[in-house]
Parts: structure tokens; C-alpha cells; sequence
């Protein structure tokens, strides 16, 4: 059975030693303890080791890619976010390792200011990029000879702030419509799942000659991206519903689902930041429309999805990438095969100011 969460590694019986990994969740979140047990079989009496430990790590990893005249610049990076070893049995005292099965409990844990699973692309105008954070955990067996590994991928979630409902207003007085718009929003609240409805309620009060053709709510997700000192932003539409509008002189409420399907969670990381917000529009005949942006970013704290590794290694390939910048220590191969052949011609510069408190 190859299942990551609470189900056993298998091994052959036929194995001298064998190690399986088990956790005790699914994911876990920023702020609390991951927790599970390792489990290590031995059949041999002659066996001498020195250490079984569990080698905890996180990375985040970027890549941009110029795009028209940039074509031919890119830019690569990597960052250790979570990097920890806890000891689980010291054998150095015995000559020889004891033959049974035998289970190790272990727990660490994950800052509040970790960032969330996540595996995303981006593509604007001036070029591309492709963003990762990825954690997997080892436990391994120090013995002569070959050392014993098993590693198991986990899911980090940012944990769950306060929820609470957004609302906000804004009145403009249009001269191409002839008169004023005053638009006021209600979200529901401030925190979703993946695949949950998001409820928006949108009171118009049209006071312009012109009639309002649609009422539009739109998800739209903001992505900052760097690699090796080049900056990357681009804001994208992800989602929209849209409804009947509102004549001229009259005015209108609105109830708007949006339903929220396959969403990778917000993340804020060192190397890349994603953010939601919802925004309201009136599309005003043969006027400019009228945005109401939340205030409040909408926060989706759980990933839709957690890449496994294969699906890393099948996106990033290290022969692919002639040039990188890495200020991590990924040691004995310990994510090996995470870069990617989604890059052909990459980059040097796109877009400044990008991680602004704005």
C-alpha cells in the first residue's frame, strides 16, 4: 500500500530492515505540532547502526521567464523555509541492533509564518513564472553500509485567522453617465475553502441617465514573484458571476455566488505571495465601469490540491536549467529532480516594487 497518510509503507518480509512513516493527519497548520510515528523492522542479529532520525524540510522554489523581448532572460531561486532533525533512537551503545519491530513517536513543530503548501503558475504581459512550496519529512537509519530512507510528503495550511464579514461603498459621480453611482458591498466573510460558495450581496442605487447592463463580481488573484533579485507581478481574474443590472433612476439589490473551485490558498512567502480579493463592477452603458475592490483580502487557507513528488519532478527538470540561483543547502538530494523544463528561454528584469506593503 503506498498511501501517505495513516496507512503503512510496505515493505518485503523479505527485507533484513525495513522503516515506514505514518502521520496522524492529512495536513496540518501553521502554529501546532505535525505528529505521527515511524516504524523500523529489523530480521538481522548482526545488524550495527548508529542513529535513526527523521530529517523534517520545506522549500520554496521560483522561476520567471521573459516573454516578447525579454525572451531570452530568466531567473531562478530556492529557499529553505522549515529545516529540523529529530532524533528518534540512539543504537551506538548497543554492538548489535536489536531484532523486532519497534515504533517511534515523533512531533515538531511549524512556525505561524510559514507558508502554505502550494504549486501555482502566472503568465502577464512581460513574462511568466512558475512557484512552488513543497515539505516532505525523512527518517532515516545511520548503519555501515547503506543508510535506510523513507520519505512522505505533507501538507502545510496557514492556520485559521478570525473570520468575519467584509463590506465596504463607494459613490461616483460619472460624467459620461450623466449623473452618480453609489454602489455598496456585503461578503459574507472573509475566509473559504476551495469548492465553497462565496455569497456577495450588491445594493446599487443608479441616481445617472444611463442604465447599468450588468452587475459583476469577479475573484481576481494577485501574484508577486522573485528570483534571483528579478521581480515579477501580475493580477488575474479567476473566477466571475454576473447578473442583471439596474435601469437609470431606480435602484437595485443584487445576491451574487461565486463558487470557488480547484483554488490553489493564499500563501506569503519569502520568494512569492498570493492574494484574493473579490471586486464588484457595474457595467455601465457606454460609460467607464464602476470597481469596488474589498478592502480585506479573501483568504483560502486550504490547498485544493498538494503536488506529490512526481508531479514535481515531471514539471521541474535540473537538466533542463542551465543557470540558477539556490541559498539553500539541499543536501544529499534531498528534493533532487524538483526543477523544471517549464522553462525553455528565461529572464533579468520585469516588474520593480514588487513585496510593497501596498
Amino acid at each position: 500500500i503506498n498511501a501517505e497518510y495513516g496507512l503503512l509503507f510496505f515493505r518485503s518480509p523479505f527485507m533484513s530492515q525495513s522503516l515506514s512513516v505514518y502521520l496522524d493527519r492529512e495536513h496540518f497548520f501553521t502554529g501546532e505540532f505535525v505528529t505521527g510515528r515511524v516504524s523500523f523492522s529489523n530480521n538481522d542479529p548482526g545488524l550495527e547502526a548508529r542513529y535513526l532520525h527523521l530529517k523534517v524540510k520545506g522549500v520554496e522554489r521560483t522561476y520567471v521567464v521573459g516573454v516578447g523581448e525579454k525572451k531570452n532572460t530568466w531567473a531562478q531561486q530556492d529557499h529553505t523555509v522549515l529545516k529540523c532533525t529529530v532524533p528518534l533512537a540512539d543504537f551506538r551503545s548497543h554492538p548489535k541492533v536489536p531484532t523486532g519491530v519497534f515504533e517511534y513517536p515523533f512531533s515538531f513543530y511549524l512556525s505561524p509564518e510559514l507558508p502554505s503548501s502550494h504549486h501555482g503558475k502566472a503568465e502577464g504581459a512581460k513574462g511568466k513564472a512558475e512557484f512552488a512550496c513543497y515539505y516532505e519529512l525523512k527518517a532515516y537509519l545511520e548503519k555501515e553500509g547503506s543508510d535506510i530512507r523513507e520519505k512522505v510528503s505533507f501538507k502545510v495550511s496557514h492556520a485559521v485567522q478570525q473570520i468575519k464579514p467584509i463590506s465596504g461603498s463607494k459613490e461616483k459621480d460619472s460624467k459620461m453617465a450623466l449623473g452618480k453611482i453609489i454602489m455598496k458591498v456585503d461578503i459574507e466573510k472573509n475566509i473559504f475553502i476551495s469548492g465553497e460558495k462565496a455569497k456577495v450581496q450588491v445594493s446599487v442605487d443608479n441616481k445617472s441617465s444611463r442604465g447599468i447592463d450588468h452587475i459583476k463580481v469577479k475573484l481576481m488573484r494577485d501574484v508577486k514573484v522573485k528570483a534571483g533579485g528579478i521581480k515579477f507581478r501580475v493580477e488575474s481574474e479567476v473566477e466571475r458571476e454576473k447578473t442583471k443590472g439596474v435601469s437609470s433612476k431606480s435602484k437595485g439589490d443584487k445576491e451574487l455566488e461565486i463558487k470557488l473551485k480547484d483554488i490553489q490558498p493564499t500563501c506569503h512567502g519569502s520568494l512569492f505571495r498570493v492574494d484574493y480579493s473579490l471586486v464588484a463592477v457595474c457595467d455601465i452603458k457606454m460609460a467607464k465601469d464602476v470597481e469596488l475592490k474589498s478592502k480585506s483580502k479573501v483568504l483560502l487557507p486550504i490547498p485544493a490540491h498538494n503536488p506529490t513528488k512526481a508531479e514535481f519532478k515531471k514539471v521541474w527538470d535540473h537538466k533542463k536549467i542551465k543557470k540558477k540561483t539556490n541559498d539553500s543547502d539541499d543536501d544529499d538530494g534531498f528534493f533532487e529532480g524538483l526543477a523544471g523544463d517549464f522553462i525553455e528561454n528565461v529572464i533579468s528584469s520585469v516588474v520593480d516594487s514588487i513585496f510593497s506593503d501596498d
